[in-house]
């Protein structure tokens, strides 16, 4: 039995180092009733933000709404990591506010636009939420199809640290040769980026490689932190210039493949992915499950089952849920039923993300439906 899922592949990686899903089979419009009650008493949005190496937070995260090219904060995580804003609508004005729902909130109430309602749209345009915080990744949740929540709880936003650029097995020859200056002004960067102070690192980074124009680290710590500051084109040099100067970081590799993932670029993300597992395999689970959605997409599903099992090799205890399921939809396309049966069950008793729950119920059901036959 050969199946095809017809499911388009998420967690398309956003610029800036944030995790993404992609929009996928459109919108799903909530019931008239739903509707109705969001129109009069606003949806109140809950969710909450971990680390997914299951260590507490370092500060507050703020929770931003991205819709179309606006972009704001609408709320902040509190003590316990978990947040909520009311996203309120008028009905005889289409306009929408959003109001803080954890206290931390600045400049709430104000109108953010015309919103389609049921379909997290507002002037027509596509909205998601992420978590900020510096030197993390996000994942992010859209709010096209409101009903897959539990109610109007999005669940979890992941954050990821980026690796600091001299962590890991390799050290860079350069940095052996840098002169002081250049030394003090990275250390003081890579204290300001632990501190989430990115503007701040980033002028040390700068004075560090005008100082020493070969400083190989400290162009891949530019190129991250104008990452994380969402200056696409600037980190895009800085890291193609640490890439001359010393191809073997890994590190480098990585971040370029999170960026061609960002602009759905998969011959480039898988290719700059398979560099950076070559040269550090064992460092970066991460690495391995984007490596898996680039040939996933390419439709490579030998190279994406290997990528997704060393994944789930380097993160037993399951911090990226989704795994499994991406697992089952490699395995469906392979025409290993049985393997495929075995992914989404192990995904169903975990913890499902309420967007791919139903899909993978349905996906279960339709191979007992054929194996009873």
């Amino acid at each position: 039995m050969k199946l095809r899922t017809g499911l388009p592949i998420v967690w398309v990686m956003s610029l800036s180092g944030l995790w993404a899903q992609s929009s996928g089979t459109g919108t799903t419009a909530v019931s008239k009733s739903t509707s109705s009650a969001a129109q009069s008493a606003g949806l109140t949005i809950t969710g909450v933000v971990k680390l997914d190496d299951a260590s507490p937070l370092p500060g507050s995260a703020g929770i931003q709404l991205i819709c179309g090219s606006s972009q704001r904060t609408v709320a902040h995580t509190n003590v316990m990591d978990d947040f909520g804003f009311q996203w309120t609508g008028d009905t005889t004005t289409g306009r929408t506010g959003i109001i803080s729902g954890s206290g931390f909130l600045r400049g709430s109430n104000s109108d953010a636009g015309s919103v389609s309602r049921g379909t997290g749209q507002i002037n027509g345009e596509s909205c998601e939420i992420r978590a900020e915080l510096g030197g993390y990744r996000s994942s992010s949740v859209s709010l096209n199809s409101l009903t897959l929540f539990d109610g109007l709880d999005i669940g979890v936003i992941w954050l990821h640290q980026i690796a600091l650029p001299n962590t890991g097995n390799t050290v860079s020859a350069s940095s052996l040769s840098a002169p002081k200056g250049a030394k003090k002004d990275f250390e003081k960067a890579r204290q300001l980026a632990n501190a989430h102070e990115m503007p701040e690192a980033e002028k040390c980074l700068e004075r560090a490689v005008e100082a020493y124009p070969v400083y190989a680290e400290a162009w891949l710590s530019l190129g991250r932190t104008e990452y994380e500051m969402r200056d696409t084109d600037k980190a895009r040099y800085s890291l193609r210039k640490a890439l001359d100067l010393d191809p073997k970081i890994a590190e480098t590799w990585r971040i370029l493949g999170y960026m061609a993932a960002d602009e759905r670029q998969w011959d480039d993300a898988a290719r700059y992915l398979d560099r950076a597992e070559r040269l550090d395999p064992a460092n970066s689970a991460l690495a391995w499950f984007y490596s898996a959605v680039a040939y996933y997409e390419l439709r490579r599903f030998e190279q994406a089952e290997r990528s997704i099992r060393m994944e789930l090799k380097l993160d037993p205890h399951i911090q990226y849920p989704r795994s499994e399921y991406l697992l089952g939809l490699i395995l469906i396309e392979r025409n290993d039923v049985a393997g495929a049966t075995e992914a989404l069950r192990n995904y169903l008793s975990a913890h499902p993300d309420p967007r791919d729950r139903d899909s993978a119920r349905s996906l279960l059901g339709q191979f007992q439906t054929y194996a009873a036959k």
